[in-house]
């Protein structure tokens, strides 16, 4: 699909009107699991595309006279990972390596901000909670990283959210951001 947005719009305006000067990279694959298409680090999968399109912006701002400061990632993600009991049960693990190599190796950047999110009303998700439980045990584990609910968010159908849902989600991304930010 071309042409879509998510709740990065609302979310870079909260932040724009909070006097930050945001450069977002968004970095969208429907329908993906972690163990079948993100894949471990060096794995050829997903995360590495991404890893691989970020390093690209990355030097594109800094060519351009742009000091940069990571202030955070946001990984909304999971419901692909609820449709099988293999793939849930292994989603903590496979979520926190990318997490550590993400943290590590690409922006070394240990106390890197984090917002996880995934729908929960999601049928998978329902179905097999392991993965909504798995991103509540990750930001309960490490203070830099929270997670945030999507709970009655307006839904267009079983997946995707209706604009103003898109716009909610945003702010309720930025309001975890300012939760992290302020600790």
């Amino acid at each position: 699909m071309t042409g879509h947005f998510g709740p990065e719009v609302s979310f870079a305006r909260d932040l724009k009107k909070e006097g930050y000067n945001p450069a977002i990279l968004k970095f969208c694959l429907g329908a993906t699991g972690l163990s079948r298409d993100w894949k471990s680090p060096g794995d050829g999968g997903n995360y590495d595309a991404m890893v691989k399109d970020l390093r690209v912006a990355i030097c594109y701002l800094e060519q351009k006279g742009y000091s940069l400061n990571f202030g955070g990632f946001i990984w909304i993600q999971g419901e692909s990972d609820a449709v099988n009991d293999q793939t849930a049960s292994d989603y903590q693990v496979n979520l926190e390596l990318l997490i550590t190599d993400l943290r590590t190796e690409v922006l070394q950047d240990s106390n890197l901000k984090i917002i996880l999110g995934v729908d929960e009303q999601h049928m998978f998700v329902k179905e097999r909670p392991q993965v909504l439980e798995a991103q509540k045990q990750i930001a309960l584990n490490d203070r830099n990283i929270t997670y945030t609910t999507m709970y009655s968010i307006p839904k267009a159908d079983g997946t995707h959210l209706t604009p103003a849902g898109l716009i909610e989600h945003g702010h309720r991304i930025f309001n975890a951001f300012k939760v992290l930010e302020n600790q």
